[in-house]
């Protein structure tokens, strides 16, 4: 049996995979914290970043917490989260945080040995 070709399917099928990962950026783009420099005085450039107390210089990285990487540019202080971690739906799982190796896993609640599914996406 045949059956018609239509060009706008195909485009459906194409679009919504683009339209959920931009979405997906967003999400994790939100959960950084953004910081303009800090002038010191009217045409006076600073030398790196201010976090709290330290001024910390341009092109470095670092951790001010487990799971949280910092890092200084001329454009700015940029924290974002190393770990992601995933919403659960399911009533019968729980996620379960490592905050000194910044992992997770998912496990279920009715036998703590048991791991739950865990879908992507992509």
């Amino acid at each position: 049996m045949l059956q018609a070709y239509s060009s706008t399917a195909s485009w459906n099928l194409l679009l919504f995979p683009i339209l959920a990962s931009s979405f997906l950026a967003l999400l994790c783009n939100a959960a950084c914290r953004n910081n303009e420099l800090s002038r010191v005085g009217p045409g006076i450039t600073p030398n790196g970043c201010m976090d709290g107390d330290v001024m910390r210089p341009f092109n470095s990285t670092w951790n001010p917490e487990p799971c949280i990487e910092c890092n200084c540019t001329e454009s700015g202080l940029t924290c974002c989260p190393t770990l992601n971690v995933p919403v659960i739906t399911s009533g019968d799982c729980e996620v379960v945080v490592n905050r000194t190796a910044c992992t997770y896993l998912i496990r279920k609640l009715s036998d703590k040995a048991e791991m739950c599914q865990m879908y992507v996406l992509l």
